[in-house]
Order: structure tokens, then sequence, then C-alpha cells
């Protein structure tokens, strides 16, 4: 029992270790969703996190996002040096009913970070 209570300890310790070494050196764009579900010709508003280790603390990180036709991302601010940011996603009324994939990023000291959100058009 006791083997077992370490090894679970260590191995939680490497995952934890492991979290935190992607932060430790660059920086983490992070929507506070993981998924949005929205009608066509609507707009949806969510918050975006970016997560910063010491060294990217004082960079300016750009946001941006790849998407399909007909869709449109704004952020407020675009390029900032802060950890909140505002994103607004548009929705063309021809996009068609289904499940699609975007990619937040950011881009800062010629390093591009990004995550992916499902956005459910109905």
């Amino acid at each position: 029992m006791k083997a077992l209570i370490l090894t679970l300890f260590i191995s939680l310790s490497f995952v934890f270790a492991g979290n935190s070494q992607s932060i430790k050196n660059e920086f983490e764009v992070k929507p506070k969703v993981d998924e949005i579900s929205i009608n066509s010709g609507s707009e949806a508003k969510f918050d975006i996190e970016i997560l910063r280790s010491k060294r990217y603390s004082k960079t300016s990180i750009e946001l941006m996002a790849d998407m399909p036709e007909g869709f449109t991302m704004t952020f407020d601010p675009k390029k900032t040096k802060e950890t909140d940011v505002k994103a607004t996603l548009k929705i063309g009324s021809d996009v068609a009913t289904g499940s699609y994939v975007i990619v937040v990023k950011g881009v800062g000291n010629n390093t591009s970070k990004g995550r992916m959100l499902t956005v459910i058009v109905k």
C-alpha cells in the first residue's frame, strides 16, 4: 500500500512539473471556454487568459485565429502585455449548421502558441 501511494505521488509530481514547464519557459493562450454553441448570423463573447513565464512577462502577445470561411473574431486588445483579453466571435448567416474547430493563437518573440476551440453552429 505504501509503495502504491509513493508511486502515485511521484507520478503526480512529474505531471504537475510537466504542466508548469511550458509556462516556465514560454506562454500559453487559454480561452476560458472549450466549446461555444451559437446560432448562424449571431455573435458570442468570451474571455481569453494569457499565461506567461517570467521570460515573456514584458512581451506583447498578438492574438489571432485560424477559422473557416464565414467566421470572424476580434480581440480587445489584439496585442497586449496583459493577461486578460476579451474575444468576440461572429458567425455569418450563411454558415451551415455543424461542429467546427478554430484555433486561437498568440504570437510573441517569434513563438506561436495556440489552443483549439470547438464551435457548434445551430
